[in-house]
């Protein structure tokens, strides 16, 4: 009998680790993009949406099969969901602000005229 015989090897889900960097990096853009406004946070938003599904793929593989696959990746996949729920919402958000923010400094360009004459130009 040979000695790997007595393990059991699992599999790694087949999303887990691109579904987890895809979270990390919408997290990352989502942060930026409260400076840099839309140029991070439709991006952020897009790579939130595509690790969600893939988790959310990698999700439904597990259930249906929870024996072929290693617990571990199975906590990374969740992980990821959660990383890029949380990536999503942080975006829209960002987003939304950005898009307030402008309409405001475009609806009332007296508050835009007053900031400026509060803090001229040197």
């Amino acid at each position: 009998m040979n000695q790997l015989d007595s393990f059991d090897f699992q599999e790694k889900l087949p999303n887990e680790q691109l579904s987890l960097i895809g979270s990390i990096v919408a997290i990352a853009l989502s942060l930026f993009s409260c400076c840099c406004g839309l140029f991070s946070g439709i991006p952020a938003f897009i790579t939130g949406i595509i690790a969600l599904i893939l988790a959310s793929n990698d999700t439904k593989a597990y259930n249906l099969n929870p024996t072929l696959y290693a617990e571990k990746s199975f906590h990374n996949v969740k992980l990821a969901k959660t990383l890029s729920i949380i990536a999503i919402v942080l975006s829209v958000f960002s987003v939304l602000f950005f898009v307030l923010v402008q309409l405001g400094s475009f609806a009332m360009p007296e508050i835009l005229q007053e900031l400026q004459n509060r803090f001229p130009k040197k």
